[in-house]
């Protein structure tokens, strides 16, 4: 467990400093596999923002834990907990992050993405290695469709889930490598339009194919990927409101959709990108839930956003079930589905 505390400094021109502890979560002692039990780094006060922190996030990835946070720009900083040294911080030169970052998340404990909002919206997908001051490998950026003069990409977050570490008392877990990232975006442009908002589905194994790729030398370091070679085969793309307000929605290739609003049949909904090409396309199981396969393109317009029609093909599985109540938002782990109810 990675826990942090914001230090207020003395005199305003100091800046902040930020201190995380590593500690295990059943007695929230120091953790023993750690050589160092205090991280910390300093939030230097900016002229137009002071020190002040919009959001941090913290995400562990086997032994390197990483924080991302927003202070009027982003900064990402890398830090192995295990033996104590700083891998990587933004602010470094020649670390820097790519205009327009807006979100993270690790790939494996020795790649990351991170999305950007600028040129229509993209993904870089990089590399590093475990050394103190080691400066990442930019590997490949994955562009997102083209879109129309006068639109642009507001927001564009990721979500998946955690990395678990393993466990001799379960039999079965997802595979580290075998996870689906969740892309939420917001298009805002001239024309009014009620569909702004999309939601994007990539499998984890799509980013880390470009590392193997150029772990093996096949492909060169900064790759530019368009769209058209790589999103259609790779993605699901959904047109519509996509309120995760809570995270941990996302379990291994697993979505749990929020409630639509404003509905009367007050239903649950399953996301499941695992599929067979067996499977049979449309079941009901003794619980009362369907299930049903997807397997042909979806198609969205244009809708005055994108220059071309947006087609994508990676194939899913859809189940539903009636839950006669509503909830705010919808958490999922191995094993079940956790209802949130907030009044």
């Amino acid at each position: 467990m990675i826990a942090h505390e914001y230090c207020r400094p003395l005199l305003p021109d100091e800046g902040r400093v930020i201190r995380l502890f590593v500690r295990t979560i059943s007695t929230h002692e120091v953790h023993p596999e750690t050589k160092v039990n205090l991280f910390q780094f300093c939030i230097p006060p900016d002229p137009d923002h002071g020190v002040l922190i919009r959001n941090i996030i913290i995400q562990v990835a086997d032994d390197i834990f990483a924080v991302f946070f927003s202070t009027g720009f982003h900064r990402l900083l890398l830090w192995n907990w295990k033996e104590g040294f700083l891998i990587t911080d933004s602010r470094f030169p020649g670390h820097t992050l790519p205009d327009g970052a807006w979100d993270f998340s690790f790939i494996s404990s020795r790649a990351y993405i991170i999305t950007s909002t600028e040129d229509g919206g993209f993904i870089q997908i990089n590399t590093f290695d475990s050394e103190e001051g080691c400066r990442p490998i930019q590997i490949a950026t994955l562009c997102l469709p083209d879109l129309q003069d006068n639109v642009r990409v507001n927001f564009l977050c990721t979500h998946t889930g955690p990395f678990a570490t393993f466990s001799s008392n379960i039999p079965f877990t997802t595979s580290p490598n075998s996870r689906l990232h969740v892309l939420t975006i917001q298009y805002i442009g001239y024309h009014h339009n009620s569909h702004t908002r999309y939601c994007v589905f990539v499998q984890n194994y799509t980013f880390l194919s470009y590392v193997a790729y150029y772990n093996a030398g096949h492909t060169p370091a900064n790759l530019y990927v368009p769209w058209q070679q790589w999103g259609p085969q790779c993605t699901r793309f959904f047109a519509g409101h996509v309120p995760f307000t809570w995270l941990r929605y996302v379990q291994g290739q697993r979505v749990v959709c929020p409630q639509a609003p404003d509905t009367s049949t007050r239903t649950l909904q399953v996301l499941d990108f695992n599929i067979h090409p067996s499977c049979s396309r449309q079941a009901t199981s003794s619980l009362g839930a369907m299930r049903t396969v997807y397997t042909e393109p979806s198609r969205l317009p244009t809708d005055h956003i994108f220059k071309s029609q947006v087609i994508s093909t990676l194939p899913y599985s859809a189940t539903t079930r009636a839950v006669f109540e509503h909830y705010s938002a919808f958490m999922i782990d191995e094993e079940r589905v956790v209802g949130l109810k907030v009044s």
